[in-house]
């Protein structure tokens, strides 16, 4: 009968020990469904910053009491759109040259090559904590280049040449902190 016992109650142990194992199994199970779900809701919420940029041309006519004179630009606009699926809170957008903080309208007024060439018509600032909302689209700026049409491709190519001196640096978060660093190179 002793051995009958024996078999009852390691029956009952490895049952229990079973069941044990069943549950703290299901916990963890449970514990890694959580640990997804607040990935997918983060990642849903996550923002996307990227740079555009649209060229035109602008007329401006000036009368004078004798005549009218018509002046033609090339306009050069750089927007920041937010691409991603939630809200960018922004932190702070700056533009650099060789790695340093600027002012654009001082560098190109410092600028002997741009100074007589470049205008800048229209430049947006942020402060700390503007938020960019999803497929939101702001300007950061617009230069203009007055166009004639022999050095055309000349104040192009100017303009080329002022995006690729200075970097547009935006530093941004997510909904749940996390932040981002997008940059215009």
């Amino acid at each position: 009968m002793k051995k009958k016992r024996k078999k009852k109650i390691q029956a009952d142990k490895i049952i229990a020990i079973s069941a044990m194992l069943v549950s703290l199994l299901t916990l963890i199970l449970f514990v890694y469904q959580i640990s997804l779900q607040h990935n997918e809701s983060r990642l849903s919420v996550a923002p996307r910053i990227s740079f555009s940029q649209e060229y035109g041309t602008r007329i401006e006519n000036i009368i004078s009491s004798q005549d009218t004179i018509s002046n033609k630009f090339i306009i050069y606009n750089i927007f920041l759109e937010n691409k991603g699926l939630g809200p960018a809170i922004l932190k702070s957008v700056d533009f650099l040259y060789q790695d340093k903080k600027i002012e654009i309208e001082s560098f190109i007024q410092k600028n002997q090559k741009f100074r007589n060439l470049l205008k800048i018509d229209e430049i947006t600032s942020f402060s700390d904590g503007a938020i960019l909302s999803k497929n939101e689209k702001v300007k950061l700026f617009e230069l203009s280049v007055k166009k004639i049409d022999e050095h055309q491709f000349y104040n192009l190519a100017n303009i080329k040449k002022l995006e690729e001196l200075i970097e547009i640096s935006v530093v941004y978060e997510s909904l749940y902190e996390e932040v981002y660093k997008k940059s215009s190179k």
